[in-house]
């Protein structure tokens, strides 16, 4: 191995820093946070479910998406995210997240 090749940084290890960084920013902006979530409900439910996960939550709809088990709800409770987990909910993240869902209602 020439000295040349010493001083090359390892690709995979710049890919693995690259990716890691990815998910971090993810992680920050789904975080959910905030009165409007977006909530994930199994995809091979009916749409009564998603409809029950936010109610048993203490939730209200506030607007569908195109897909049936995606849906942004509501509530002024600090422990909302935790309470969809705990009503059934697959996945709770940021209402931000949902600006490409609600398109084509």
């Amino acid at each position: 191995m020439s000295q040349s090749d010493e001083n090359k940084p390892d690709f995979r290890l710049v890919l693995f820093g690259f990716c890691f960084c990815l998910m971090a920013m993810f992680a920050v902006i789904a975080y959910p946070r905030g009165e409007f979530l977006l909530v994930m409900a199994n995809p091979e439910s009916d749409p009564a479910t998603l409809v029950a996960i936010i109610g048993d939550a203490g939730g209200t709809l506030v607007s569908s998406t195109r897909f049936e088990w995606l849906a942004v709800a509501h509530s002024n409770e600090n422990n909302f995210a935790s309470r969809l987990i705990e009503a059934g909910a697959v996945l709770v993240l940021d209402h931000a997240l949902a600006a490409g869902c609600t398109e084509g209602n």
